[in-house]
């Protein structure tokens, strides 16, 4: 699945939680700290372990190789840096 819907993303999961639990499909997804408290009015850290909770693992797709680099919500937010930065995340089931 591929969700890139300007910091409405959570939302978009949410809405597919049955999908989720059943099919447990890969997911690409736009992430921006600053669309998704704006957007959704979550936090960047909640929303991110909220997605770790549904067994899903996190990773950001490299701009230049394509390749995953697996992280932790913790870690990204930690190094996220600036609040205008927006990255492709690989969400894949545990």
């Amino acid at each position: 699945i591929k969700i890139d819907v300007e910091g409405a993303e959570i939302s978009v999961l949410r809405s597919g939680l049955a999908a989720l639990h059943r099919d447990r499909p890969a997911i690409i997804m736009e992430f921006s700290c600053e669309m998704v408290h704006r957007v959704s009015g979550i936090e960047p850290q909640t929303a991110l372990v909220w997605i770790e909770g549904l067994g899903y693992e996190i990773a950001v797709i490299n701009k230049e190789t394509y390749e995953p680099v697996a992280t932790t919500a913790e870690m990204l937010i930690d190094h996220w840096g600036s609040s205008t930065r927006i990255e492709d995340l690989l969400l894949t089931p545990r």
